[in-house]
């Protein structure tokens, strides 16, 4: 398996000091989140198309965690693409590689890179999803899916710019054949983009400079949601931890 992370990362994150501490003081919230696989589709993970070994892996592994996030959080938001991009008829599954929707899962389809914007429609119409995410409110979006530094990057910034939180799952997201990149290109962009701080990454990202530039941002009267990188194991052993905790307290 080619992990859609950099070996770097991986030990950056398992080496910080604060990244399980500051997590397991959010599990409380994970509750109130929504989990958002992206275009888990055959377009994207099939290795005959446009897939190949780290996109069809990744789509088993969300396939296999979805009834355990389902379980830690309000609701799994399934978003597909057009099934016009896919030449799929199946209109009501997008063209679904490798998952299966529980039913009371909800499909929600876009037809731009972010899920956040509507194709031809003027800029800052609502989508979809921005709708729902509207109505619902939840804490936080859990994120994964497909295209890592596409689709995913995109409704990442757009989240994130609406003020919404985001908890990026780095081992549950991957690039097909078109697309090259890891959560290394993403969080460059977003650092120089917003000059916001990620949770659990690199200590650089948290320099005087970084936090100057998210400050002039704010006062530009800008608020922008906050980004977590991490993996699905550990937003997993968080959530149990917590139930564990809130056993205990009602014995």
């Amino acid at each position: 398996m080619i992990p859609p992370y950099s070996s770097t990362i991986t030990r950056a994150f398992e080496d910080h000091p604060s990244s399980r501490a500051a997590f397991t003081a959010k599990a409380t919230a994970l509750k109130d989140s929504v989990f958002v696989p992206i275009d888990v589709q055959a377009l994207f993970c099939d290795p005959i198309n446009r897939g190949n070994t780290a996109t069809a892996h990744t789509a088993a592994q969300i396939a296999k965690l979805a009834p355990q996030f389902n379980a830690i959080t309000r609701q799994t938001a399934w978003v597909y693409s057009d099934e016009r991009l896919n030449g799929t008829a199946d209109t009501a599954k997008g063209g679904f590689f490798a998952v299966q929707p529980a039913a009371n899962d909800i499909l929600i389809r876009k037809d731009c890179n972010s899920a956040f914007r509507k194709a031809a429609a003027p800029l800052g119409t609502p989508s979809d999803f921005a709708h729902y995410v509207s109505k619902t409110s939840p804490s936080a979006l859990m994120i994964s899916g497909f295209n890592l530094n596409a689709c995913v990057e995109d409704t990442v910034f757009d989240a994130l710019v609406a003020g919404h939180n985001v908890i990026l799952l780095a081992d549950l997201c991957a690039n097909d054949k078109m697309n090259f990149g890891d959560i290394e290109d993403l969080l460059h962009r977003h650092r120089l983009q917003y000059g916001e701080y990620c949770d659990a990454i690199r200590d650089d990202l948290s320099s005087q400079e970084t936090r100057h530039f998210f400050a002039r941002h704010t006062a530009l009267g800008k608020h922008f949601g906050h980004l977590t990188v991490t993996r699905s194991d550990i937003v997993l052993a968080c959530a149990k931890a917590d139930v564990k905790k809130q056993q205990f307290r009602g014995m």
